[in-house]
C-alpha cells in the first residue's frame, strides 16, 4: 500500500541523518495541497491531472493513482506544462527522487525538465534548469517505470525553493510520475579493497559511515560495461566471493543502502589492465631520427595480437596510441596505415615483457622521411551542437595540412547569412570584410596536423528564426604556397535550426538529406559530432563512448577529425570505442562550460549506395560506472544528384546545359532570390537574379553555382566549355 502524505513540504519532519521524506503519491485530491498546475499559454486543452483508476494505458507505479500530462497537438508554438511542488528548504546533498514512465515506443520528440526557483512559484521566467532529458534518456524502455534521481545543487542550501516538473513538446509522448520524494544522500563507501586469498576467491572490504550497515556488491568482468545487475545485498563491510576464474580480470563495485531506502554512488575497484602505448613520429630531415615535435595525429594502426587480427587503433591529436588489456608474453604487431607521401614501412613487432608491478609497455614508432613535392590543405566547418533560435551556435573550423610541408599564412574566408546570425566570438584573429563575411587568420600549420578555430555565432530569436529554418555557411581556405588540390579548399554547411537539443547527442553536419553524384561516383564524406555532458553531481573520472557505424558506410574510410579532450580510439569492423581516461570532466552544476566534451569524425558511404538508402547513428555514453546514456538517432537519407552533358538536377531545381558555353538556365518553381557563380578559388565571378545567367565571358574550367531561393541555398558544380 502506497504511503499517503498530506503535509506540505515545509511541514515535513526530519527522520534522521539520511532522512527521506515522502512528498506525494497522488492518492488524494489533485493537485495535492500546496502544488500548482500551470502552463506557458500554448495548448491549454491538456494539463497535469491524476490518472483514472484502473486505466491500463496510464498505470501508477504503486497504489491506485499517478500524476500525468497528456500529449497535445497544436497549430503553432510548443506547449509547456508545469507541475510545481510546494516550497521547501534545501539542506546539504538533497536529492529529488521520483518514478517516471512514458507510453509510446521510440522518441516522439518531447523534452522533460526539472527546474527550480527561489522566488514566486508562478513566475515561470524566474526558474533555472537543473536537469533535462529526451524521451529515450528519461525512459529507455518507455512503458516501464524507472526511478530518476536529481541532485539539487548545494549552492541552494538554506534557500526556500520550489521545484517544477515540465514537459515540453508538440504531439510528443505522455509523462507519468509517481512517488515523488526528497532525500539527503548517503555516503559512498571509501577505501574499497579487493584481494585474492586463493586463485578462486576474492576478499572485498571497505569503510563507511557507521550509521550505514547494509550494502550492495556487484562483481563482473572488466571487459563488460558496468550495469550493477545481479548485485549481492550484504550486511557489514566485508564480503567474500568464491568460484571466480583465476584467468579473468574482475571489477568490483559497492554502494551504500541508506536507512531511508535510497542509495549512494557506486565505489569501484579492479579493472586495472596492462596497456601498450607509444607516440608515432616521422623523420623530417632524413637523419634517421624522429624529433618529438614531428607527430602523426589521427593515424590508423592495424593491430594484430598473437597472430589474430583484432582491430584498428588511431593515434590522438598528440600522435599517441593506446592498446588496452595486453598480457605478459603477448606478441603485438602494429602496422601503420600511412598517407601517400610516405614510402611503405614494415610493421612494428612488440613482445610484452612487464616487470613485477609494471602495467604499461611503451613502443614508440619512428616513420621514414615523407615526400614533400606537393602542398595541400583541406577545410571543414562542423557544428559542435544543434543551433536554436535565440541562443548561441558553436562551430569548429578545422584546416588540415595533408602534406609534409609546413603550411604558411593559412586563412579562411567564412561566409554566413547575416540576416539570421551574427558573430559572437572566435578564438583566432579575424577581420570583417563584408556584412556576411569574415577573414580568419589560422596561421602556420605543421605537416600532417590541423589548425582549429572555435567559432560562436548568435542566432537571432523568433520571428527572424524559427525551428526548421536553415543557416548557410561557406568556408574557403588559402595559404601562401600554391595548393596542388583546391577541390578540398571549400566546405559548405547547411544547418537546420531546432527548438531544443540534448547535450548528449549525435549531430550529422550534412543533415537528414545527403546529395551524392552517382554517375560517375563522387561519394561525399559524412561528418558526425558526438556530444557529451556531465549532468551528474560530481566530476566524471573516466568516460567511454561506444558507437556503431551503419552498414551502408565503407568502414575503411573512417577518419578521425578531432576531440575535445585527450582520448584513445579503437575500431573493430564498424564498432568504435572512444576512451577518455582520467578526463575528470566537471559536473554541470560546478562548471557548466567545462562539463561538455565531443568527438568528431567523418566517413564515406559504400560505392553501391542507392537513392533512398538511409544511415543511422546512435551512441552509448558511459560516465564512470553508470549505465549508458543513449543519444538520439541521427538519420540521413541519400539522394542522387546526376551530373551529365545535358542537365544538373537537385530535386526541384535543374541547371542546364552542363557543360555550358554561354547561357546557363535555371529551371525551378521556387522563387529565385539570387544566383552567384564562383571559381574554384572562391572568387565571385557572376551575379544573377533571373532564371538565366550569362557565363560567356568565363574561362574554361570548373565553377560553383550558388542558387538561392525562397526555400534555401544549394551549390552546384558546372563546367564552362
Amino acid at each position: 500500500m502506497k504511503k499517503k502524505l498530506l503535509l506540505a513540504l515545509v511541514c515535513l519532519i526530519s527522520l534522521g541523518s539520511h532522512a527521506q521524506e515522502y512528498v506525494e503519491g497522488f492518492e488524494g485530491e489533485f493537485p495535492p495541497e500546496g502544488w500548482i498546475v500551470t502552463d506557458n499559454g500554448i495548448g491549454m486543452e491538456k494539463t497535469w491531472e491524476k490518472t483514472e483508476l484502473g486505466d491500463p494505458i496510464l498505470p501508477p507505479y504503486e497504489g491506485n493513482y499517478a500524476a500525468y500530462i497528456d500529449k497535445e497537438d497544436v497549430a503553432t508554438g510548443t506547449p509547456e506544462d508545469w507541475l510545481i511542488t510546494p516550497q521547501f528548504t534545501v539542506t546539504q546533498d538533497y536529492l529529488l527522487r521520483f518514478y517516471s514512465r512514458l507510453t509510446q515506443p521510440g522518441d516522439q520528440g518531447s523534452i522533460y525538465r526539472i527546474m527550480l526557483t527561489t522566488g514566486d512559484a508562478t513566475d515561470l521566467g524566474a526558474y533555472v534548469q537543473i536537469q533535462e532529458w529526451t524521451e529515450l534518456e528519461i525512459n529507455p524502455v518507455q512503458d516501464d517505470y524507472i526511478e530518476k534521481v536529481v541532485a539539487i545543487p548545494n549552492n541552494y542550501v538554506g534557500f526556500d525553493v520550489h521545484l517544477a516538473f515540465i514537459m515540453v513538446g508538440d504531439n510528443g509522448d505522455r509523462w507519468l510520475i509517481d512517488n515523488v520524494s526528497l532525500a539527503t544522500g548517503c555516503e559512498t563507501p571509501t577505501n574499497l579493497a579487493m584481494e585474492a586469498s586463493d586463485p578462486t576467491t576474492l576478499d572485498i572490504s571497505w569503510d563507511s559511515d557507521p550509521s550505514i550497515t547494509e550494502f550492495e556488491v556487484a562483481v563482473q568482468s572488466v571487459n563488460e560495461p558496468f550495469t550493477g545487475a545481479g548485485a549481492y545485498t550484504v550486511q557489514g563491510n566485508y564480503f567474500v566471493i568464491d568460484g571466480v576464474d583465476e584467468n579473468e580480470q574482475y571489477l568490483v563495485c559497492v554502494r551504500s543502502l541508506c536507512p531511508d531506502g535510497g542509495t549512494s554512488e557506486w565505489a569501484c575497484v579492479g579493472g586495472e589492465q596492462n596497456t601498450l602505448t607509444g607516440v608515432v613520429t616521422y623523420d623530417a630531415d632524413n637523419d634517421t631520427n624522429c624529433d618529438a615535435e614531428n607527430i602523426m595525429p589521427f593515424l590508423p594502426i592495424e593491430v594484430t595480437i598473437n597472430n589474430t587480427a583484432v582491430y584498428t587503433t588511431y593515434t590522438n591529436f598528440s600522435g599517441a596510441y593506446t592498446i588496452y588489456n595486453v598480457s605478459n608474453g603477448d606478441e603485438v604487431i602494429l602496422q601503420p596505415v600511412l598517407p601517400s607521401a610516405f614510402p611503405e614501412v614494415d610493421a612494428t613487432n612488440v613482445t610484452i615483457s612487464l616487470e613485477t608491478g609494471e602495467t604499461v609497455e611503451v613502443a614508440d614508432i619512428c616513420l621514414p622521411q615523407p615526400d614533400n613535392a606537393v602542398n595541400d590543405i583541406e577545410v571543414v566547418l562542423l557544428p559542435v551542437n544543434n543551433a536554436r533560435p535565440g541562443f548561441t551556435a558553436n562551430y569548429l573550423l578545422i584546416v588540415k595540412n595533408k602534406t609534409a610541408n609546413q603550411a604558411e599564412n593559412v586563412t579562411v574566408t567564412l561566409d554566413f547569412t547575416e540576416e539570421r546570425v551574427e558573430v559572437n566570438t572566435l578564438d583566432a584573429p579575424y577581420t570583417t570584410t563584408d556584412s556576411n563575411t569574415i577573414l580568419i587568420t589560422v596561421g602556420t600549420i605543421a605537416p600532417f596536423t590541423s589548425g582549429t578555430v572555435n567559432a560562436v555565432f548568435d542566432v537571432f530569436e523568433p520571428p527572424v528564426n524559427e525551428g526548421g529554418d536553415q543557416l548557410f555557411y561557406t568556408a574557403y581556405a588559402a595559404m601562401d604556397a600554391e595548393d596542388n588540390d583546391v577541390t578540398n579548399n571549400y566546405h559548405y554547411l547547411n544547418q537546420i535550426l531546432v527548438n531544443s537539443y540534448d547535450p548528449n547527442s549525435v549531430v550529422v553536419a550534412e543533415g537528414d538529406m545527403i546529395p551524392y553524384d552517382a554517375n560517375p561516383p563522387e561519394l561525399p564524406y559524412i561528418h558526425y559530432t558526438i556530444n557529451f555532458q556531465n549532468l551528474g553531481t560530481a566530476e566524471a573520472v573516466n568516460i567511454r563512448v561506444e558507437n556503431d557505424l551503419d552498414g551502408n558506410f565503407d568502414w575503411s574510410t573512417f577518419e578521425m577529425l578531432t576531440a575535445s579532450h585527450e582520448y584513445s580510439l579503437t575500431r573493430t569492423d564498424g564498432h568504435l570505442e572512444f576512451q577518455f581516461d582520467n578526463i575528470n570532466l566537471p559536473d554541470s552544476t560546478t562548471d557548466e562550460p567545462g562539463s561538455h566534451g565531443y568527438v568528431m569524425y567523418r566517413i564515406k558511404p559504400k560505392e553501391d549506395i542507392n537513392e533512398g538508402d538511409i544511415v543511422n547513428n546512435t551512441a552509448d555514453i558511459y560516465f564512470d560506472f553508470n549505465p549508458a546514456i543513449v543519444t538520439n538517432t541521427a538519420t540521413s537519407e541519400f539522394y542522387s544528384v546526376l551530373l551529365s552533358t545535358n542537365m544538373y538536377q537537385y530535386k526541384a531545381i535543374q541547371l542546364y546545359p552542363n557543360p555550358v558555353s554561354d547561357i546557363l538556365y535555371i529551371d525551378t518553381k521556387q522563387e529565385i532570390i539570387a544566383i552567384n557563380v564562383y571559381d574554384i578559388n572562391g572568387r565571385l565571378c557572376v551575379i544573377g537574379k533571373e532564371s538565366t545567367v550569362n557565363v560567356q565571358d568565363l574561362k574554361q574550367g570548373l565553377y560553383f553555382a550558388e542558387v538561392i531561393t525562397d526555400s534555401g541555398k544549394q551549390f552546384y558544380k558546372i563546367v564552362k566549355e
